[in-house]
């Protein structure tokens, strides 16, 4: 009869570093960190006369990340309704980073459904500062495999600019 080797040195010495190799891979492997959502708001809104044109409205994005840790956004949707008279939705698809604890800003042209012109703008903004209510829903969706989407709403007011 042959002898076993099952627990001769070197069958020990493999099992040790197969059981080594799996624990530091286990300890490589990240638990998902859970992300808070960055707060969401529209700091700006401009009524050009090239977004009048072509029934949009440029509008400031700013995006302020609350974790300690970068987040990679593949793309931004939103949805807005301004001091409730109407509309305005806004896509951005081209992929970005919002920083560590910092504020990222974009600049979106928004489609609109009935509050594109001036005069309607005007009638809706609040006081002499000219401050438009608005509801914001919307979401990011954030690199990863698989992404995922963060959903955010934030009701606040914006300045409005008007083409002089």
């Amino acid at each position: 009869m042959l002898p076993t080797f099952r627990n001769s040195m070197p069958a020990r010495r493999g099992r040790a570093a197969a059981a080594l190799l799996l624990a530091l891979l286990a300890g490589c492997s990240s638990v998902p960190r859970s992300t808070q959502t960055p707060r969401v708001l529209l700091t700006a809104m401009l009524l050009s006369s090239n977004a009048a044109a072509e029934g949009g409205i440029d509008v400031t994005v700013r995006m302020d990340n609350l974790n300690d840790f970068p987040i990679a956004v593949d793309s931004l949707r939103f949805t807005a309704r301004i001091g409730g008279e109407g509309y305005v939705e806004g896509r951005y698809a081209v992929p970005f980073t919002i920083a560590a604890l910092d504020t990222h800003e974009l600049s979106v042209t928004v489609a609109t459904d009935r509050i594109s012109s001036p005069s309607r703008l005007a009638a809706v903004a609040e006081g002499s500062a000219r401050l438009l209510p608005y509801e914001l829903e919307g979401e990011l969706v954030v690199g990863g495999r698989p992404p995922r989407s963060l959903a955010f709403s934030a009701s606040e007011r914006l300045p409005l600019a008007l083409p002089r």
